[in-house]
């Protein structure tokens, strides 16, 4: 989960921030997949694109 709030304010204590659930997964040939959910009818302030880079040995 990414955790996302105005960065500015203390807003957040009343309930405004965002969890974005970030999901990798491996395809039918084991390569990597990832994926962005966001709650339906929630926010984003600081996170809008999303680039997934794997690192492995």
């Amino acid at each position: 989960m990414l955790y996302d709030d105005d960065g500015e304010t203390y807003n957040y204590l009343q309930g405004e921030y965002s969890r974005i659930e970030i999901k990798i997964t491996p395809d039918t040939n084991n390569q990597k997949q990832g994926s962005v959910k966001l709650t339906e009818g929630q926010k984003t302030w600081s996170f809008s694109d999303y680039t997934f880079r794997y690192m492995t040995e």
